[in-house]
């Protein structure tokens, strides 16, 4: 029973007390007679319940009024969805129309969590070169430092190099179109993540193929990364995230370059075919989690007990348990 029956039920049961009370035990006026008080009674009772009904019928309008303005106000944010991945894909569309676009995906994901998945795909879009390029340096393993960047790839920075941050920062003003629509897009993605960690609300959005840039995790109290699904391609790049707890969660192909992993936990994480780039990795716990075709190439402040417990890819090959640095000769995982 709702509250307004239950008002009902108290208005009406009080008022037929005071018409009981006023019959039997009020000493009753010889000009009012028992017809009277009935009608009296009855017109209460009815005048309440007209008012009850009218209350009702007037939330009900205010409640269809409020889910009519909430159903514009989300056909108005899909058709700027709609109208943003039109210009992220439009070629004749100018840089700055297509950066306008992104921040307005930023605020429809904003907006509605339950699109948040769709408008990182969305944005992924456009940080393709990219991604192009980071998977080239990564895929380039005799001598990273040496890559000729060809024009296509989009970046003038190795990965290697110290001040590559600061390169990338300043496309912002100096770079090329693409390059200033991809730090646009790095900028947004930053926000995304943030805002999100701070809200709690990363656990349903799909971040698979999404890069995250100089991500500082200092700012949040809480650094739990808590995903229902497996999330595929995701790249952190020059991000801080010490402390950060991974446990648990399915990261497939993800690449960590230049982080700061320090005191990280991985417990029990699906890290399959993963990179780890000139990371960090004091004190960060991996036990029990699963490393297959896993690399670790320029990592340092590693240390054996952080890697117990193992998880192995095929127990045949190998016994459970082994030390990470007896794992690695079987070729599934490796350490550069």
């Amino acid at each position: 029973m709702n509250k307004s029956k239950v008002w009902l039920t108290v208005v009406i049961t009080v008022s037929l007390a005071l018409i009981i009370l006023g019959l039997f035990f009020i000493e009753p006026d010889p000009k009012i007679e028992l017809k009277d008080l009935i009608f009296g009674g009855v017109g209460l009772i009815g005048g309440i319940v007209g008012l009850f009904l009218f209350e009702k019928r007037n939330n009900a309008m205010l409640r269809n009024t409020k889910v009519l303005e909430e159903n514009q106000i989300k056909e108005s944010h899909f058709m700027h969805f709609n109208s943003a991945t039109k210009m992220l894909t439009d070629k004749d569309a100018t840089l700055e129309s297509k950066i306008s676009a992104l921040y307005l995906l930023y605020d429809v994901g904003k907006a509605f969590d339950e699109s948040l998945g769709r408008v990182l795909q969305v944005i992924n879009q456009s940080l393709k070169p990219f991604k192009k390029n980071i998977d080239y340096q990564m895929d380039y393993e005799d001598n990273p430092e040496s890559i000729t960047l060809s024009s296509d790839l989009v970046m003038d920075v190795v990965l290697k190099e110290p001040d590559y941050k600061r390169k990338i920062n300043e496309w912002v003003i100096k770079g090329s179109d693409i390059q200033q629509l991809v730090i646009s897009a790095l900028q947004i993605q930053k926000k995304i993540f943030q805002r999100q960690l701070v809200l709690g609300s990363l656990d349903e959005a799909d971040m698979s193929n999404c890069i995250f840039f100089d991500i500082d995790s200092s700012f949040c109290e809480v650094k739990k990364l808590s995903l229902n699904n497996p999330q595929k391609n995701i790249v952190f790049l020059g991000c801080d995230l010490t402390g950060f707890d991974f446990s648990s969660n399915r990261l497939h192909i993800a690449t960590f370059i230049d982080c700061d992993l320090t005191k990280c936990d991985f417990k029990r994480a699906d890290l399959w075919g993963s990179i780890f780039f000139n990371c960090r990795l004091k004190e960060t716990d991996f036990s029990g989690s699963y490393l297959g075709h896993v690399v670790f190439r320029g990592c340092s402040d590693f240390r054996e007990d952080d890697f117990k417990d193992l998880d192995v890819p095929d127990s045949q090959d190998q016994e459970y348990n082994a030390p990470y640095f007896d794992t690695i000769k079987n070729g599934y995982t490796e350490f550069q």
